[in-house]
């Protein structure tokens, strides 16, 4: 099987020598990509699509104002991934520094940062997950993403964030967000999906999930509905977010043929 395949090369020793990309964070993807030869760029690699993607941001003013239409669009109609994607990255490169400190810190993030997986074709089938036995973290994530219609390369790919590393940090971090709805048990219900967005803001401090997890609720919820999100759902998030493993830490693609609910236990995640 497929799947069985991709895990074994994920469950392979960490390598003493880390590259470049991880070792130490990087600037550009002009100077880095050619000075490193990392083959995570060639033609196939798990970044091409994200070094094809690239468009630099040379000016603070661009940047501004990239965010600040791509905010105003997202507002406007929050289902755009696209723009909301363009938020995070015209605004997080502080806090992805700081994930990126806390990956390279803990020695499953580390290995994260080195092999780099992406939850897309051709590195990664997530319909194999649909041949795992029920209760497997692997199969309920199939079903989650089988019953909604959703495509792992639906997610936008990284465009204005300049150096390479933090690039696939945040790329990373757009990935794993269905992994934490099935770990939390959060639908995709608007309610649901900003106490997702509680939970990665109190988690990774991330300013596109502060603006979904602070702002959103008020814009997008009713009145009626307050009173249930900050008594349920934002404790909910909140104590996941505090006590839980660190989001960014996890190496999902290797507990999928686990049971869910032990996966849940091992992290210190209660699901809803």
């Amino acid at each position: 099987m497929k799947l069985r395949a991709l895990t074994k090369t994920a469950l392979r020793p960490a390598q003493p020598q880390l590259t470049k990309l991880v070792a130490t964070k990087t600037t550009s993807f002009s100077s880095d990509v050619t000075e490193t030869k990392d083959p995570h760029f060639e033609v196939g690699g798990k970044m091409r699509d994200i070094l094809e993607n690239h468009s630099p941001c040379p000016t603070l003013s661009a940047r501004m104002n990239i965010f600040a239409n791509a905010t105003v669009g997202a507002i406007k109609d929050p289902t755009r991934a696209d723009l909301v994607s363009h938020v995070g990255e015209t605004t997080g490169a502080f806090a992805l520094s700081a994930v990126y400190e806390r990956m390279v810190s803990d020695p499953v993030g580390r290995r994260i940062l080195e092999d780099k997986p992406r939850m897309r074709t051709p590195f990664f089938d997530w319909r194999d997950l649909g041949s795992m036995p029920e209760g497997t973290f692997g199969q309920e994530y199939f079903k989650f993403m089988d019953s909604h219609g959703y495509m792992p390369e639906e997610r936008p790919v990284v465009k204005y964030v300049d150096d390479p590393t933090l690039a696939y940090v945040f790329q990373r971090y757009k990935e794993v967000h269905d992994y934490c709805h099935v770990l939390l048990n959060y639908d995709t219900s608007v309610m649901e999906e900003l106490g997702l967005k509680w939970f990665e803001m109190v988690q990774t401090g991330v300013p596109v999930s502060s603006l979904s997890a602070l702002i959103a609720p008020l814009a997008t919820l009713s009145p009626g509905q307050w009173p249930l999100f900050y008594s349920t759902y934002v404790p909910h998030a909140n104590k996941n977010a505090r006590y839980g493993k660190f989001m960014m830490n996890i190496y999902y693609e290797e507990l999928m043929d686990r049971p869910v609910d032990e996966v849940r236990k091992e992290l210190g995640y209660v699901p809803m």
